[in-house]
């Protein structure tokens, strides 16, 4: 039996003090033999160097101070650098993985052969009082570039493993993109590797209330633009990819702005393209009649979970045994 790969976990983390250690334990929980963790402190104020150094880990470890806050996207590129791995899987400081999620990244990658180099699994989102707000399924696999033009079908960077020498061959993440980071790296990645897919919710994200209220629709938008610029323009306009999943994400952008105007020309754009969606329809009602932000995400948040409803899936937060030495939670 051949020896197992040596997995190295990248956490980027900016004053996460409060989560980072649940995390650190979902790493600490895998059943996968061979995990390096690497901490790339990206300038925190809140303790977090204090705290590392009185971590005693029991796989190999790297805390990594950066000088300055430099963006989550320059840590993990760091990390990459510093890493010894033949993967390498990214950790955001406030989610978790289940127990599983590295050995069967590492299993499907092995399964789907030689031109394989990158594993994504299915997520489950939830409120931080562990109420479930969102499922994000793991269906495509192989050549996703298509799927990838269409929306971000891997998802965030907590669910995905990839092989650490095609990272270093695409750049890494841009670090000048405030938003989108994820989604651009994989479509560099998907034009010289095949992914594997995992369908289980095997990665956990935990979402903070009204989160797209709240972040920063500016950063939204660049992300975006920078996107259908340089990688989606060409087949959007040829029509071998639907642009309405863009469409409707731009018009939520511009409603988290409050520019509902906008907003409605992009969504009833959308909604003409498939009229029989009452989704669809509502959202552009909604952003025509002028309401505020907060009115317009709550309602699209109630249609989720219509939707949701209709189509269930259990959701359930692993629960990783915290061990020994590492708090359940740290005080500043």
């Amino acid at each position: 039996m051949s020896e197992a790969p040596l997995v190295s976990v990248v956490i980027p983390s900016f004053n996460r003090l409060h989560c980072l250690p649940r995390a650190v334990a979902s790493v600490l929980a895998q059943s996968h033999p061979a995990i390096e963790l690497i901490i790339v402190d990206d300038g925190s104020t809140d303790g977090t160097r204090d705290w590392a150094g009185g971590f005693k880990c029991p796989v190999p470890f790297i805390f990594h101070p950066l000088e300055h806050n430099m963006g989550a996207a320059a840590a993990r590129n760091r990390g990459v650098e510093l890493a010894q791995g033949t993967y390498v899987a990214f950790l955001d400081s406030d989610d978790i993985w289940h127990p599983e999620k590295i050995a069967r990244q590492v299993a499907a990658i092995a399964a789907a052969g030689p031109k394989c180099g990158a594993a994504y699994t299915g997520i489950a989102s939830l409120t931080e009082a562990g109420a479930p707000c969102g499922v994000s399924r793991a269906t495509e696999a192989g050549d996703i570039r298509l799927a990838l033009i269409n929306h971000n079908v891997v998802g965030s960077t907590s669910c995905a493993l990839v092989r650490r020498d095609l990272l270093l061959q695409v750049g890494g993440f841009v670090p000048t993109l405030k938003s989108c980071q994820d989604w651009e790296l994989w479509l560099r990645l998907a034009a010289i590797t095949r992914f594997a897919c995992v369908p289980e919710l095997l990665t956990t994200l935990y979402i903070a209330p009204a989160g797209r209220i709240t972040s920063s629709g500016r950063s939204r938008l660049s992300g975006h633009l920078y996107m259908y610029r340089t990688h989606l323009r060409p087949h959007f306009r040829d029509g071998t990819v639907d642009a309405g999943l863009f469409t409707g994400t731009m018009g939520e952008i511009f409603m988290q702005m409050g520019r509902p105007g906008y907003a409605a020309r992009l969504l009833g754009r959308n909604w003409r393209a498939k009229p029989r969606s009452l989704k669809r329809l509502a959202l552009y009602l909604l952003a025509r009649a002028g309401v505020g932000k907060a009115r317009y995400f709550a309602v699209a948040e109630w249609l989720n979970k219509l939707e949701e409803r209709l189509r269930p899936t259990a959701v359930k937060a692993p629960d990783p045994a915290l061990p020994g030495g590492l708090p359940a939670t740290a005080s500043h």
